[in-house]
C-alpha cells in the first residue's frame, strides 16, 4: 500500500476499474500458490516524504522521461550516427593492407592507417572491428 501523498502524486487523476470476478480470482488463487491468503501482513511504517515531482503526466511518462535523459548523449549520437551516408566511412583496407599488431589501428577516408593508443575521444563514435590473432 502506498502512502496517501504518495499514492495521489503518482496517479493524478487516474480512475481505477473495478476488478471482475476471473481478476480477482487469478489473483486469490496466485496468494494461494504463495501460502499468503488469507494472512495478515505485518505493519510497515508509512515512508514520511515529498516525492519528486513527475517529469510527465503519469508514472508510465515519468520513467520513459527519465530514461530518455539518461539515454542522451548516446541517443543522439547513434542518430547522427545512423544519417552517415555510405561515403563518408573509410574504405575498408583490401587484406593485404591490414595492420597485424596488437593494439588499435585507425584507418582513415583518404586509405591512410596508423597505430593509435586509444580510438580519439574528438571522434565522437566508434566503430572497429575486432580480429583475434
Amino acid at each position: 500500500m502506498l502512502a496517501p501523498q504518495l499514492l495521489s502524486s503518482i496517479f493524478k487523476r487516474q480512475r481505477f476499474s473495478q476488478a471482475t470476478n476471473e481478476q480477482i480470482k487469478i489473483s486469490v488463487d496466485h496468494l494461494k500458490s504463495q501460502n499468503i491468503y488469507g494472512k495478515q501482513g505485518e505493519p510497515v511504517e508509512m515512508a514520511d516524504f515529498d516525492p519528486p515531482e513527475l517529469l510527465g503526466s503519469n508514472i508510465e511518462e515519468h520513467f520513459y522521461n527519465i530514461g530518455a535523459l539518461a539515454a542522451q548523449p548516446y541517443l543522439q549520437m547513434a542518430e547522427q550516427f545512423a544519417q552517415i551516408h555510405g561515403n563518408s566511412f573509410p574504405k575498408i583496407p583490401a587484406q593485404e593492407l591490414w595492420l597485424m599488431q596488437s593494439g588499435w589501428t585507425r584507418y582513415d577516408r583518404d586509405g591512410s592507417r596508423q597505430r593509435v593508443r586509444v580510438p580519439a575521444a574528438e571522434d565522437g563514435v566508434l566503430v572497429f572491428d575486432v580480429e583475434v590473432l
